[in-house]
């Protein structure tokens, strides 16, 4: 994937360009992989967190 395309469904929903989006509308299998990357950052920021947060305390 090069860099240009990374982000392309959550870009297009941002600005409304929904219908920009690669692949037939009804193609899930070309914008689902997608879904799960903003829930993965959350949970390793949350993660990172509690690690830093546990190495300090001594724990």
């Amino acid at each position: 994937m090069s860099s240009g395309t990374r982000g392309a469904f959550w870009r297009a929903v941002v600005t409304g360009e929904v219908a920009r989006l690669p692949g037939a509308p009804g193609d899930w299998a070309a914008w689902a992989p997608e879904l799960p990357w903003p829930l993965w950052g959350l949970a390793l920021g949350i993660a990172a967190i509690a690690y830093r947060a546990r190495r300090r305390a001594g724990i």
